[in-house]
């Protein structure tokens, strides 16, 4: 093989090493734990409120469209766990990655 021939297959390689390995596994860090919390609120049958999260996928798996505001006393919220600190009082329901699934109690 001349050296542009080794270059274009190595780039091939690598291009189908991302795509087939790396992308996938990067695809489940961030998309895993929306759809973890997706199955369980649909399972349990919760009807959550989106709150300064933007995921239009949990609305997909869930087959479900989501409010996107403030969660109010007895609403499940999904949202991120850096402002769980906002909510007065609330029940833990699921956290992973950083995407918390909360029940606010007050």
């Amino acid at each position: 093989l001349r050296g542009a021939d080794k270059l274009l297959l190595n780039g091939l390689v690598s291009v189908l090493g991302l795509s087939l390995y790396l992308l996938p596994v990067v695809g489940e860090i961030k998309q895993g734990p929306i759809k973890e919390a997706a199955a369980l609120a649909r399972r349990e049958g919760l009807e959550p409120v989106r709150w300064k999260l933007s995921t239009p996928s949990f609305s997909v798996y869930t087959e479900r469209v989501m409010d996107s505001r403030r969660p109010r006393a007895g609403e499940v919220v999904l949202t991120k766990n850096k402002y769980l600190q906002d909510l007065t009082e609330y029940q833990l329901l699921y956290q992973r990655g950083g995407v918390v699934l909360a029940k606010v109690i007050r």
